[in-house]
């Protein structure tokens, strides 16, 4: 899918606290870093130009402290906007988008 869309910019969807991949049990989940480093090689392949845009998170299994603390975490790790967009909106990665791409 990555490759026929050409994509310009990747968001990253993550459940947090989420042991597997669904209904595969036996297949843990990647770390947050490698799924992006493999999700970017992919997108590259077909648009040499293809960035990381954001992260989108279900944080619901976490209290409203904790998911704000996470988000704000992974956006100084990762230097993209991180949100939960059910609890705090998606505007941090709407106004990246419409800034950067």
């Amino acid at each position: 899918m990555l490759h026929g869309a050409q994509a310009d910019a990747l968001v990253l969807c993550h459940e947090i606290g989420r042991p597997h991949i669904r209904h595969l049990p036996h297949c843990q989940l990647p770390s947050i870093s490698a799924t992006i480093e493999a999700n970017l090689a992919a997108a590259k392949l077909t648009n040499p130009n293809a960035a990381l845009a954001g992260i989108s998170l279900n944080t619901s299994a976490l209290n409203k402290e904790e998911a704000k603390a996470l988000c704000a975490d992974w956006q100084e790790t990762y230097n993209v906007p991180v949100t939960d967009p059910v609890r705090f909106g998606i505007q941090s990665i709407a106004s990246y988008l419409n800034a950067n791409f």
